[in-house]
């Protein structure tokens, strides 16, 4: 009830799902962390551009994406159920790490659908269990910064973890 009397200043409606300045900051900061981590953790620090490219990517591609989670919550929170918006933040984190990985891939001129997938599996597992617990403590105007490390410590697992479903699926479509 707290965060609802707070949803108004002058009696004009304001966002309980906070600052798309806030969002953006903390989303590109968790981005250019896993674009780091995740593919370092499996590959090492040797393929240097691909790094260099996955960082500023996923800064970028984290940036973006928060500025514009306020808008997207505010919206679906009134027509989406829980489940429909957690399907929604998967796929855009699935699509936004692929895009990550395809724009790394192309700056270090490797395969593309590894990076692809790959990047795309770390993605959707990224922003699928991130963007819950920080829309909470969003909502309820907590800090966000427990998640926020939280997100960037679990980076380097998610690289693993990446590789692993990508491999399990080849060897199940053989």
């Amino acid at each position: 009830m707290a965060a609802i009397a707070r949803s108004t200043v002058g009696g004009v409606p304001q966002r309980i799902t906070g600052s798309p300045l806030r969002w953006g900051r903390d989303l590109a900061i968790v981005g250019a962390v896993t674009g780091f981590a995740a593919p370092a953790a499996v590959f090492g620090v040797a393929t240097g551009p691909f790094l260099m490219a996955s960082i500023l990517a996923g800064l970028g591609c984290g940036l973006i994406l928060g500025a514009e989670m306020p808008a997207f919550l505010e919206s679906a929170r009134r027509r989406l159920s829980l489940g429909e918006i957690a399907v929604r933040c998967v796929a855009v984190g699935g699509g936004l790490g692929a895009f990550v990985g395809l724009v790394a891939a192309e700056a270090a001129g490797q395969i593309f659908l590894g990076s692809f997938a790959v990047a795309g599996l770390a993605g959707a597992l990224q922003f699928g269990w991130l963007w819950l617990p920080y829309t909470v403590l969003t909502v309820l105007e907590r800090p966000t910064w427990p998640v926020v490390l939280a997100a960037c410590l679990v980076a380097p697992v998610l690289g693993h973890a990446a590789v692993g479903i990508t491999n399990l699926l080849i060897w199940l479509a053989l």
